[in-house]
C-alpha cells in the first residue's frame, strides 16, 4: 500500500502534460481570477489510527486508515470527466488505494466542473 505522499508523487508523474497537479488546496490566482485549468488537487480528509492502535503490541509500526479526496477541474463537463478518468487510472494502477465515491458538481467560484473522488487506504500514516 502506498502512503499519501507516494500517491501524490504517482499523480504528479501520471498526469504530467495532462494537467496541473497540486498536493493541497488550490487558491485563487487573484481576487477575481480562478486557478488555471485543467487542475487536479489531492487533500487528506482523515487519518485514523484509533481503530487499529489498540490491536498492536508495543514497539510495532502501526498502520492506519487514511482517506483522501481528489478534485479534477475543467471548464467543460465532458473534459472534467475525462480528466477524472485519468486520475482514477493512476490511483487504481497499483497504488493500493480503493475508490469510495465520486461526485460531480459545477464550481461557480472556479467557473468549472469539479469531479471529486474519495479514496481509502490501509497503510502508513507517515511516509518513511
Amino acid at each position: 500500500m502506498s502512503s499519501e505522499r507516494e500517491l501524490a508523487q504517482s499523480l504528479s508523474a501520471g498526469l504530467a502534460g495532462a494537467s496541473l497537479f497540486r498536493w493541497g488546496w488550490a487558491a485563487l490566482e487573484s481576487d477575481y481570477q480562478p486557478p488555471s485549468l485543467p487542475l487536479v488537487t489531492l487533500t487528506r480528509l482523515q487519518a485514523n489510527l484509533e481503530a487499529v492502535a489498540d490491536m498492536c503490541e508495543q514497539d510495532v509500526n502501526v498502520e492506519g486508515q487514511t482517506t483522501v479526496e481528489t478534485h479534477a477541474w475543467d471548464r467543460g463537463y465532458e473534459d472534467a470527466r475525462l480528466l477524472q478518468d485519468q486520475v482514477r487510472a493512476v490511483v487504481l494502477g497499483g497504488t493500493g488505494w480503493r475508490l469510495l465515491a465520486e461526485q460531480d458538481a459545477y464550481d461557480e467560484v472556479f467557473r468549472a466542473w469539479r469531479i471529486s473522488a474519495q479514496w481509502s487506504n490501509f497503510g502508513p500514516l507517515v511516509a518513511s
